[in-house]
């Protein structure tokens, strides 16, 4: 925020020798999606509102670049999206960019309501709703039954399947049923190496195995993959790609992970030798996905829905912080039972949100020995089943 340009644009890029970089349209969507977020998880509403002038300023720039009035920002006389350049680059707005803004829009609602900005709060949830609509009647085609990369500004779509999709889906952005054939593909041999994921899968004309828009392995790429399908119930395939990312740790200098690997063999494919944004890919997918937490601290809420991978038992986690609250989780499964254990353990009480996904409706769901009716959501593949309660000791469902 502190390096804003006048119009309140957020940087790109920033080198050590005190460059700054503007050519990027997604980076101030994410300064707001970030400063939400930060807000979300600490409850520090003190900085928030330090930094809420730049805030303004930077939603101000980003509806100003919805220049045909479709409640999507663009790319056009902006800058690039996650793709550059190359084949796949000069779209005038992308699903991905798209996808972004309907999220920082409604989490910057969130964050808006908090510091009392109701006027702010109503419109962000008013553009969401538009973004939201736009972005499936823009990019989803019935008949394909996908979505598309992008819109270019004669209005036609690009129909190339690429890793981007999952962007959008494990923000919420688009419906994980209607991406269903897309979560397929992701999972497949086309998509994911033993390694990671391909932007590009390898059947694609314009597949490239060292091509840094064309196919090579990210592990940002694998990180969106698993957090894409741990959001649609799929978590077997999620903890697939978290593992694919977590072995990296251990492949060339000791915790090191690279920015790109080789499309087609397990080595390095150049560029950055040890990506912040690949190690993060360790640490969200295991947070957000695997462990399914959700925080609101301002709210006095925290969301606890893990999803036990097939050949795993029990799962124990230590320390698992909202705001200046603590809990520890204990997952077991045994046959047909699944057992959540928390534990608070500093501050305040929350209320918490905990349970699982299950491919049918459960039998039996009791909270502390006694039964209750669960909140079940079919959002994706089997069901979200999940009780409410507030915690202040110990717990088990």
């Amino acid at each position: 925020g502190d390096r804003q340009d006048v119009t309140g644009k957020v940087p790109h890029e920033a080198t050590t020798s005190g460059q700054f970089h503007y050519d990027a349209a997604d980076a101030t969507p994410l300064y707001l999606l970030l400063v939400a977020r930060y807000l979300a998880w600490t409850g520090d509403a003190e900085f928030v509102r330090s930094v809420w002038p730049k805030v303004e300023r930077a939603y101000a720039f980003c509806c100003g670049t919805d220049s045909d009035g479709d409640g999507l920002i663009e790319n056009t006389r902006v800058g690039h999206g996650w793709i550059e350049s190359g084949p796949l680059g000069g779209a005038h707005v992308t699903l991905y960019l798209a996808a972004i803004w309907r999220a920082a829009l409604e989490a910057l609602a969130r964050a808006a309501a908090v510091l009392g900005e109701a006027r702010l709060a109503a419109e962000c949830w008013a553009r969401a709703a538009r973004a939201g609509a736009a972005i499936e009647g823009s990019f989803y085609h019935e008949r394909r039954g996908s979505y598309a990369l992008d819109k270019r500004a004669d209005g036609t779509r690009t129909w190339t399947q690429t890793a981007l999709t999952a962007v959008a889906i494990l923000l919420g952005a688009v419906n994980p049923v209607r991406a269903r054939k897309f979560l397929d593909a992701l999972g497949g041999d086309g998509f994911s190496a033993r390694w990671g994921v391909r932007l590009l899968p390898t059947g694609d004309p314009l597949f490239s195995p060292t091509g840094y828009h064309a196919g090579a392995v990210w592990p940002l790429f694998t990180g969106w993959a698993a957090l894409a399908e741990f959001r649609a119930g799929r978590g077997p395939a999620g903890f697939r790609h978290l593992m694919a990312n977590a072995r990296l740790a251990f492949v060339r200098q000791g915790g090191a992970f690279d920015e790109v690997l080789h499309g087609l063999e397990e080595r390095t494919a150049g560029v950055c030798p040890d990506q912040a944004w690949s190690a993060a890919m360790v640490l969200v997918p295991l947070v957000e996905g695997l462990l399914g937490v959700e925080p609101d601290a301002p709210g006095g809420k925290l969301t606890l829905v893990p999803q036990l991978p097939d050949n795993v038992e029990w799962l124990e986690v230590t320390g698992v912080r909202c705001g200046e609250s603590v809990y520890d989780l204990r997952v077991r499964r045994r046959a047909r039972d699944v057992t959540i254990a928390v534990r608070h353990t500093v501050g305040p009480p929350l209320w918490l949100t905990v349970g699982t996904w299950l491919a049918s409706l459960p039998e039996t769901v009791e909270v502390d020995g006694e039964a209750v009716q669960p909140e079940v959501t079919a959002w994706g593949t089997g069901m979200r089943c999940a009780v409410v309660f507030q915690a202040g000791a110990e717990h088990e469902v």
